[in-house]
């Protein structure tokens, strides 16, 4: 019996909400979900019926920094942040990883953004101590 398809929905890992959510900031956490509504939340159909995830989906600044609320200058440092912590992967359209912003700024092409590979095995490396929100706990 096949899964049903659920619509209109996007199959966050409960990893984010266990783990990480205390250590992303909120242009981080605002990026890995608009990255993770790309690819784990979108859905393609081939010619059989079937449906099946994309691996990665192209993305501009642009479109980041809209989707997100947050600075270009944000959306550059959460892009590193979340590299350097293996949450996301940037690649070329060949599949080459860009994981510096020279290798990304070199790239001529068009900048694909991947879950990373941490999302498919074992759990991240420490992406740092946990940062402080506006939450102070006088919150009723």
């Amino acid at each position: 019996m096949s899964e049903p398809k659920r619509l209109g929905t996007v199959p966050v890992p409960n990893l984010l909400f266990d783990q990480l959510l205390p250590q992303l900031n909120d242009a981080e956490l605002r990026l890995i979900l608009i990255v993770l509504r790309s690819t784990l939340g979108w859905r393609e159909g081939d010619d059989f019926g079937g449906w099946r995830q994309k691996r990665r989906d192209w993305l501009t600044n642009r479109q980041l920094v809209r989707r997100t609320g947050s600075s270009s200058a944000s959306v550059s440092r959460a892009i590193q942040t979340l590299l350097d912590a293996g949450l996301i992967r940037v690649e070329a359209v060949d599949g080459t990883l860009l994981d510096t912003p020279h290798k990304r700024r070199r790239n001529l092409g068009r900048l694909y953004f991947a879950p990373g590979d941490m999302w498919k095995t074992a759990p991240p490396a420490d992406i740092g101590s946990p940062r402080r929100t506006t939450n102070t706990g006088n919150n009723n």
